[in-house]
């Protein structure tokens, strides 16, 4: 079925006296339209009421467009929780053609709304273990590249970090052959415990990512190199008890480290590209010294 403009503009108008906002958006793009003047696509964009400057990654009208079902999913910002809805849509333009988009209706959660059956504390666990599923490497329970990319490398990152920052780029020594000669039980196993190790070695500020494979990133925050150091000597000691995958031949997993830091942290991406770019170049010297 396709609304005509007025149709929508009634609707909208219905809709807007029950709920906190009521909008079209443009699923290409996220641009917010004025269906009373037309189509019309001013520069104010869907992300903008979240306090953000790019579009979400998980962004729901493009997933309702790209599915043609309606969606659902909640937003936060430091103030508030919000449920979204976001419908697809055709409206009858005045020429007669279809345009396709996507009607959001957006509601702020009220505290009353949280206490239900299950109770208020039980939906906090389930956005709490959402929150998890969603940033969590399934295998070594560290952070994921998702997280990284989301959380710290983006213009609105969320992840404050200090002037004084350290990368440290980890691959694991022929991890390969631990796999080959031993199987994929073991080699997960090696990950895992790898894993466990570095999350005890670094402080509550700083983040353990799984960039992927057999490849971490440490930040340090509030860090220099020195104190990067010190963080590899216990994670390498630590790896020589609690990481040994032949007890036979007491052989243990070994790591290889490169260090980047700055003074001057900037949350942007030449700043975090270059720190990436010389702790990988680093790695990979540690990791062909021998």
């Amino acid at each position: 079925m396709a609304y005509k403009i007025y149709e929508i503009n009634q609707l909208m108008d219905h809709l807007s006296q029950v709920f906190d906002t009521v909008r079209l958006v443009d699923p290409m793009d996220g641009r917010i339209l004025l269906p009373q003047e037309g189509i019309l696509q001013p520069d104010k964009y869907c992300f903008s009421i979240w306090e953000d400057n790019t579009r979400c990654e998980t962004c729901i009208s493009k997933t309702a467009m790209e599915t043609g079902e309606r969606k659902v999913k909640f937003e936060f910002t430091d103030e508030a929780t919000y449920q979204v809805i976001a419908c697809p849509i055709q409206i009858e333009q005045r020429d007669g053609s279809l345009y396709y988009c996507i009607m959001e209706i957006v509601f702020a959660v009220k505290d009353a709304l949280l206490v239900g059956a299950r109770g208020q504390h039980n939906f906090n666990m389930n956005i709490v273990t959402y929150q998890k599923k969603l940033y969590q490497d399934s295998l070594t329970k560290v952070f994921n590249r998702r997280y990284f990319d989301e959380r710290i490398f983006c213009d609105n990152a969320r992840c404050v970090l200090s002037d004084m920052v350290v990368f440290v780029m980890v691959d694991l020594k022929k991890f390969k052959l631990i796999n080959d000669t031993y199987g994929h039980s073991t080699g997960d196993w090696v990950l895992q415990r790898t894993a466990k190790v570095m999350r005890a070695c670094v402080g509550n500020e700083d983040s353990v990512i799984r960039i992927g494979g057999d490849e971490f990133l440490l930040i340090l925050n509030d860090s220099t190199a020195q104190d990067a150091e010190k963080v590899i000597e216990n994670i390498n000691r630590k790896m020589a008890k609690e990481v040994i995958y032949d007890p036979e031949k007491q052989l243990c997993a070994v790591a290889n480290f490169g260090i980047a830091s700055t003074t001057q942290f900037k949350n942007t991406s030449a700043c975090i590209n270059a720190l990436l770019k010389e702790a990988d170049e680093k790695m990979f010297l540690d990791k062909n010294k021998d």
